[in-house]
């Protein structure tokens, strides 16, 4: 134990309340970048977080400006995201976030 960290149960004493589950996607193809700006109103990097309020994962995205790091590609575009209900059946994948691979994490978020 070590009391300079301070109270760990304040922190994993309620793990289902505040349990969360992030993704991060690298695209070779513009298509899905072109669709959210689309969808969303604003081009990657000049808008907030767009969150798909009707997701049983209560999904959210979020398109960097690209290039994100450094030395990526020009053809690469990456984004980032993240669920606050990873623990419930998906509405396109008939199974819980927290159980899914990356293929059913992109099938979900791509349903929406």
């Amino acid at each position: 134990e070590r009391p300079e960290f301070g109270n760990p149960a304040a922190f994993n004493s309620s793990i289902p309340e505040s349990y969360w589950l992030s993704f991060t996607v690298t695209c070779r193809d513009p298509l899905f970048f072109d669709r959210m700006e689309a969808f969303s109103g604003n081009r990657a990097g000049t808008g907030g977080l767009v969150t798909f309020k009707d997701s049983n994962w209560l999904m959210s995205v979020v398109l960097y400006h690209q290039p994100h790091f450094a030395g990526q590609p020009k053809n690469v575009q990456v984004f980032w995201g993240y669920a606050l209900h990873p623990d419930r059946v998906g509405n396109f994948v008939a199974k819980p976030m927290s159980d899914c691979g990356g293929a059913e994490i992109l099938k979900e978020l791509c349903g929406h």
